[in-house]
């Protein structure tokens, strides 16, 4: 339903929603939890997509069922689903590798340092969402792709400057992510580069080469780790990381320019 919303471009509609969504999901989760346990949670996760039914039934009342089109689409949507799986597993392999070879100790303070990287990484996830819904309908967008760069390099500089005097304040039993959270930070500019591209593919359903570049992504995190990690700790974990973003940035940049696309 998020992606209904966005691709009709009513971005006022899918703040309300996804908002209520989240909040839902906090008020069920915890009401749920304390009747039923643990279970309770999934049932509030659930019940939190409740408004989406509302949009369901309004489209289901005024648009006519067409399988046909699943044929004609089923290469992007079978590539959808790939980098939605991809994605999956690469926010996930990480912490499987961490935790048996490298102890639970390692795993805390990257999953610290990888909050702070999530938090730097909102921009180009917010404007990945809404250049996707630009980039389809053909729109010139930029502008906002100059400034979007320009943003993500101040986010970047702030990472490296200001949080490693803010951390030793807020988290001084997690100093030793210092050096990682400033090395993450610079994986703000390509990730931010590769919406660009990745935006500008998906809108023409070249959703193959999204799918070989997240997937070079995860090759990398997998092999840095094991080779990286045993070796320079939360360093090495972090170098991979940015590795893997320069990765797959480039591969996206590359297959691009490689069909002379030309990202306006």
């Amino acid at each position: 339903m998020n992606g209904f919303l966005l691709g009709r471009k009513l971005f006022s509609t899918y703040s309300k929603f996804f908002l209520s969504q989240k909040i839902l999901t906090v008020i069920f989760g915890l009401g749920f939890y304390s009747l039923f346990g643990f279970d309770g949670v999934i049932y509030g996760l659930v019940l939190s997509y409740v408004p989406y039914i509302w949009i369901l039934i309004k489209e289901f009342s005024t648009t006519k069922l067409n399988f046909s089109l699943v044929k004609s689409r089923k290469g992007f949507i079978i590539n959808n689903y790939g980098m939605n799986i991809s994605g999956a597993v690469g926010g996930q392999i990480d912490k499987i590798i961490i935790a048996p070879i490298l102890g639970f100790e390692l795993l805390g303070n990257y999953s610290l340092a990888m909050q702070f990287l999530v938090i730097m990484l909102l921009l180009p996830t917010i404007i990945f969402k809404y250049l996707l819904t630009q980039d389809s309908s053909g729109q010139k967008t930029g502008n906002l792709k100059k400034i979007s760069l320009l943003a993500s390099i101040g986010i970047a500089a702030f990472g490296i400057i200001i949080l490693p005097m803010l951390i030793p304040i807020v988290f001084p039993q997690f100093i030793d992510t210092t050096i990682a959270i400033q090395i993450l930070s610079v994986a703000v500019i390509p990730a931010t580069i590769g919406t660009f591209y990745e935006s500008k593919l998906l809108s023409l359903e070249k959703g193959k080469f999204p799918i070989i570049s997240k997937s070079l992504g995860i090759i990398t995190v997998i092999f840095g780790f094991l080779i990286l990690g045993p070796i320079y700790g939360m360093v090495g974990l972090s170098i991979t990381i940015l590795a893997s973003s320069f990765i797959e940035t480039i591969f996206i940049v590359i297959a691009t320019k490689t069909m002379n696309l030309k990202i306006r």
